[in-house]
Order: C-alpha cells, then structure tokens, then sequence
C-alpha cells in the first residue's frame, strides 16, 4: 500500500562453523608437527611448507614457495626421483630415504612417505611429502654397526688370546704324561713353560674380568 517494510534473510552457518574449527585445528597440527610437511604442484614446484620443513632445511617460514622440490636433495639422489614417480603413478605413494640438501649445501638424511593428492573428481592435483631428519638415528645405526665389529674384533682376539697359551699348556702336559720325557732337566723346563703359561692364563681371565 505504498508504505516502507524490510525483508530479511537468515542462514545457518553452524556447519560452516564447525568446518573452520576443523580446518583451523588442522593447520594448526600441521604447523606445529615434528616433521617437515610439504605439498608440491605437479610440475614438482613447492606450494606449501610447514615452519618444520623450512626449518629442517635451513630456510625462513615461505622462502620455499615457488622452488623446485628437487634442489631439496642431493644432486646424485635425483635419479631416484624416477622410482619414486613410478612408484606414486603405480601405486599412489612412495616412502623411503633420500638425501636432503640444506640452504648451506650441507647434506642430512630423512625418510620421506609421498602421497599423492586427489581432487572431488579423483583427478591428481598435488603430491604430499612429510619428511623426518632422521640423522640422529643414522648415527645411533652408525654406533651399533662399529660397536658390533668391535665386539666381533674382540671375540676374535680374545679366542686367541686364550686359546695360545692354553695350547701350550695342553701340549707340554700331555707330552710329559705321555712319558716320552725321561729327562728330568726337560721335565723341569716343561713345567716351567707349563707355570708360565698358566700364569698368562690367569693374567688374561683377570684383565677380561
């Protein structure tokens, strides 16, 4: 009838809510994980790190964006990228070590899971990398390798060690229990030998004690 009025609409966000919480909480656990998080276009060109890769890598929070993923490995791991391209279109993920390349040029090893990333559609539209410096367990494997050899270098020399002059030992005294050795003057210095013997023995089980 000609007079002023006021139309209004009203939508509920509560699912639209609930999905920034989630995706809030996601980047938040992906900011703050331990290992390094990067997401890489198909071309292999870097679209996203986490502050841990960037870190790990010795770069600043975005410096990343935008390089090659490839020069964040040493030069002769690049012709392994070709088993792990195979090994995602085969079967959609790879996980291994590769060498990676720090900002200084100094190279460290890590264990790498990539995934490949599917749009609504199931199209291909990234790669994911989660990466872990792992150079503190390769130099705890490092440590029981040289441990092991040196437990097996002592075996080897303590076997040897004990088993010369208990040789001796068992050598003069059958000879003289063989009666062969009427010699009483020989008798003597085969059990000198066997006393001397028998003393190393002795000094060798302490050292070992």
């Amino acid at each position: 009838k000609g007079r002023r009025a006021a139309m209004g609409s009203c939508l509920d966000v509560s699912e639209h809510k609930q999905v920034e919480a989630k995706l809030e909480r996601l980047g938040s656990a992906v900011e703050q994980s331990i290992d390094g998080i990067v997401i890489t276009e198909l071309d292999r060109t870097i679209a996203y790190t986490n502050s841990a890769y960037s870190k790990m890598h010795g770069y600043e929070a975005g410096e990343l964006v935008g390089m090659s993923i490839i020069s964040m490995s040493a030069e002769d791991g690049l012709p392994g990228f070709e088993k792990v391209r195979n090994d995602l279109e085969k079967y959609g993920s790879w996980s291994g070590e590769i060498q990676g390349k720090r900002k200084d040029g100094s190279l460290f090893p890590t264990f790498v899971s990539v995934t490949l990333l599917r749009g609504a559609k199931g199209d291909t539209t990234g790669v994911l990398s989660i990466v872990r410096d792992i150079t503190d367990r390769k130099y705890l494997e490092n440590k029981l390798i040289e441990v092991d050899r040196m437990k097996s270098e002592f075996i080897a020399n303590t076997s040897h060690e004990l088993r010369t002059p208990l040789q001796s030992v068992m050598g003069f005294a059958k000879l003289l229990l063989s009666g062969r050795v009427s010699d009483e003057q020989k008798q003597q210095e085969f059990l000198k030998i066997i006393e001397k013997q028998s003393e190393h023995l002795v000094a060798l089980i302490d050292d070992l004690i």
